[in-house]
Parts: C-alpha cells; sequence; structure tokens
C-alpha cells in the first residue's frame, strides 16, 4: 500500500477482510459507491464524521490502483456462439447459430 492508502486497512476480522478505512467499518468499497451516487466530499464528512477528506482520497487511491492492477484475460466464453438446442434421441446436439454475415468460429 502506498502512503496516500494508509488509512485503508485489511483486516479478517472487520467485514471479513475487506478493505475498511482505519478506525472504522466502513468499506473502500461503500465510500467509492457514495461517490458514485452522487455525494460530494462534503456530504460523506457531515454523515460521516470519523472520515476526512484524506481518508475519503485514500479510498480513491485504493480503487485506482486496484483497478490498475487487474489483468482481465480473455477466456472461450467470451468468444462463445450462440448455439441452438436440437433434441436428437435421448440427448441434445447443440447446432451452433451466428448472425448473418458472420463466419462461425473454427
Amino acid at each position: 500500500m502506498t502512503g496516500e492508502q494508509a488509512d485503508i486497512i485489511l483486516e479478517p476480522r472487520i467485514l471479513a477482510g475487506k478493505p475498511v478505512v482505519r478506525g472504522t467499518r466502513l468499506a473502500v468499497e461503500f465510500i467509492i459507491a457514495l461517490l458514485a451516487d452522487g455525494w460530494t466530499q462534503a456530504d460523506i464528512l457531515e454523515n460521516y464524521p470519523a472520515l476526512t477528506q484524506d481518508s475519503i482520497r485514500a479510498c480513491l487511491s485504493y480503487a485506482r490502483d486496484t483497478v490498475q492492477a487487474e489483468s482481465i484475460l480473455p477466456t472461450a466464453a467470451c468468444h462463445a456462439v450462440p448455439c441452438r438446442r436440437e433434441r436428437s434421441g435421448d440427448s441434445y446436439r447443440g447446432t451452433a447459430m451466428a448472425p448473418a454475415g458472420f463466419p462461425l468460429p473454427v
């Protein structure tokens, strides 16, 4: 954790180890959700007096660093083609379907 995230802790006994603001049970995701829902820093500080501007900034910094470090790898599911299931005896056979003009993957 960087210096600007010193207010963020991960403690297994607090909210099952989710990152929280030190000295509170307020999760980083909760603070980020408030901001995403349109709350201003002033609104948050007024309603949660245990927080400071630095702790809100630490939540944003933690979220930024978490997203920056995230790697998304494509999987076979990302390239799946919708399949039509047809009954054949006692089993089902999948027939791949593709939108008109798009070739089926090989």
